[in-house]
């Protein structure tokens, strides 16, 4: 057999793998082209598909699979872990058993595989520090103690009787200080509109807690809520609570000293806003650990600064946040945190999120969106960036081969470069291109020396990646059919009695398609269409070319074409098929001298 075809499930997603060279001999060689062939930068383990269970495996040797079978990609989440220590630290027995949380850092995919290795992020925190989490989409409600759920659950009844409500000061009070510790638990300051839904999820749950004469019968209930959060923030402030306590007067700044302004509170995302200091540590302790943290940073390859940045996280958050210095200063105090690997742990410390993924998810996920902004770009804002657009134009050549013949990385690399075009920014001052030359990582060090930052690309011969792997090239395209139409040319015909008539004819049918970008045309002898309107398709191994003036796709024995999952055009990506299927006719009398040999469709006057 020349080829391998697998499927592989990416969350849920399914894909089609195929191996030219066969199966690998090992479990790590198809990891690499799996990682390679779907651009996949988390760590993760493959599941291979026994057919004796139905189930999911481990996969441990490439034995396990087989041709047309299935494989699951099982992405390892990376954890961020807060540790509480027991009250006795003296007994070796109760460090041991201290408690540990873990929050599931992976945004993209879920799942229920769990590792803990060396690179995994942990935070010393103290157990009184707020364990926070984004603000849920449905509002639950909390359960209220005994005596309390039983007088709600009471007159719940009686509102559906006969719609009396309930007026009880001590059942009120207990509901605000639930509802006030309840918001705490994701934001210190709740807006109004998040105020706003608990207040109305609280009536939802328990009707009889209208509120009389209101618009809505919760809009009482929200005021009061409002007032219980700020009375909640000054009791914990003078519990000396940081994410409160820095918005005080009297640790603002002298021109800020004013209740509502300048308020510092975690952004859309944040979780660890403003942590305490761990147990045991304070701010005297972290501040030497900060200057050990400065001289491990002028060392090579240090492998402490790893820890000392995890252990000092809440003393520089204080500085940031609290004390609010510069950024020059920032840079003398902490300069091991403009490290790229550190600005990726600091984001994942601050939101539990992995930046580079999260970022590159959502870069594929907006991919055919750009492409069309970036090819419809004009007015003043193209006028403005003319001088700049001569690399978007060199990339926008690549479009021809984008989809059929290039890997995931380098579909990024052009979206990249095009989004900073769009921005008004130089891509060179961010990338820089090498050649694949036998003295290239000399070359490459020698020119980044310099560099603060800098994205390097090598490029072979045949103007390539490097970096891609064999069996991500050539890629699938993944089209879209937009229409069909069926043509019929008379190929003889017989004159009889001064008419003209056809004795024989030729039945194409042409199929508009489209990735979103580009549109193509597939003709197929016949009235079968190779495509259905409507559904998507992923193809491999077809043929491109220009001969009729348009962009062609022909399929040949080799080719291999599969239904995948519908995705949405944009309008111009749809007008540009339908247009090549049917385009704008040439108005002719017929007496021209080219009328037979000119290319297209023609109207006779």
């Amino acid at each position: 057999m020349d080829f391998i075809a697998l499927k592989v499930i990416i969350e849920h997603q399914s894909e089609k793998l195929t191996l030219s060279s066969g199966i690998p001999s090992t479990v790590e060689q198809l990891h690499d082209t799996v990682k390679d062939t779907f651009g996949i930068i988390e760590d993760f383990t493959l599941h291979y598909l026994d057919e004796d269970f139905g189930d999911y495996f481990t996969l441990h040797s490439t034995n396990q699979i087989k041709h047309e079978g299935t494989i699951k990609v099982v992405i390892i989440p990376s954890l961020v872990l807060t540790f509480t220590p027991t009250e006795n630290q003296t007994d070796v027995s109760n460090q041991n058993d201290c408690s540990s949380t873990a929050t599931d850092t992976r945004a993209d995919y879920q799942t229920s595989g769990t590792s803990f290795s060396s690179q995994d992020t942990v935070i010393l925190t103290s157990p009184g520090s707020p364990h926070r989490s984004l603000w849920p989409d449905d509002i639950i409600i909390p359960l209220f103690s005994v005596a309390t759920e039983a007088v709600l659950n009471n007159a719940n009844e009686e509102f559906g009787k006969n719609g009396t409500l309930l007026n009880n000061h001590r059942i009120r009070s207990e509901i605000l200080e639930k509802f006030a510790d309840y918001m705490y638990g994701y934001t210190a300051y709740p807006t109004g509109l998040q105020i706003g839904e608990v207040a109305e999820a609280l009536v939802k749950r328990h009707p009889c807690l209208t509120e009389p004469g209101s618009r809505n019968g919760w809009n009482g209930w929200m005021y009061c809520l409002k007032y219980k959060m700020g009375n909640y923030r000054s009791k914990l402030r003078s519990l000396g609570l940081p994410d409160v306590t820095c918005n005080s007067l009297k640790n603002k700044h002298p021109d800020d000293r004013a209740p509502a302004k300048n308020i510092k509170k975690a952004r859309k995302g944040e979780v660890a806003f403003l942590p305490l200091y761990p147990a045991g540590d304070s701010r005297e302790q972290q501040e030497l650990d900060r200057q050990l943290l400065i001289a491990e940073s002028q060392k090579k390859d240090s492998t402490a600064i790893k820890n000392l940045m995890c252990k000092t996280f809440a003393h520089r958050r204080q500085d940031i946040i609290s004390l609010q210095i510069s950024i020059k200063d920032t840079m003398d105090r902490w300069p091991a945190l403009f490290d790229v690997s550190q600005v990726s742990a600091e984001f994942q410390k601050i939101t539990t999120r992995n930046l580079e993924p999260k970022f590159m998810s959502m870069l594929d996920l907006y991919s055919p969106k750009l492409l069309s902004l970036f090819q419809a770009k004009k007015g003043a804002a193209g006028e403005r960036h003319r001088a700049q657009m001569s690399i978007l134009l060199q990339v926008l050549q690549l479009f021809s081969v984008l989809q059929s013949g290039v890997s995931i990385q380098q579909k990024r690399e052009v979206i990249i470069r095009c989004l900073i075009d769009h921005l008004g920014e130089d891509a060179r001052s961010l990338m820089k291109d090498f050649e694949n030359a036998a003295n290239a990582p000399i070359s490459v060090q020698e020119e980044l020396a310099d560099e603060v930052m800098k994205i390097y690309l090598l490029w072979n011969e045949d103007g390539m990646s490097a970096a891609s792997s064999p069996y991500s090239r050539p890629a699938p395209i993944r089209i879209t059919c937009v229409d069909n139409r069926t043509n019929r040319r008379a190929k003889t015909y017989e004159v009889s009695k001064n008419e003209i008539k056809t004795a024989s004819v030729k039945t194409t049918t042409l199929s508009a398609l489209s990735d979103g970008v580009r549109a193509f045309i597939a003709p197929v002898d016949g009235e079968i269409p190779l495509f259905e309107p409507g559904r998507a398709y992923i193809v491999k191994n077809y043929s491109l070319s220009l001969k009729f003036g348009r962009e062609c796709i022909f399929l040949n024995p080799n080719t291999k074409k599969f239904q995948t999952a519908p995705f949405e055009l944009p309008e111009e990506a749809e007008r540009s098929a339908k247009y090549l299927l049917n385009p704008a006719t040439a108005l002719l009398s017929g007496e021209e001298q080219d009328i037979f040999t000119r290319g297209g469709f023609i109207s006779l006057k």
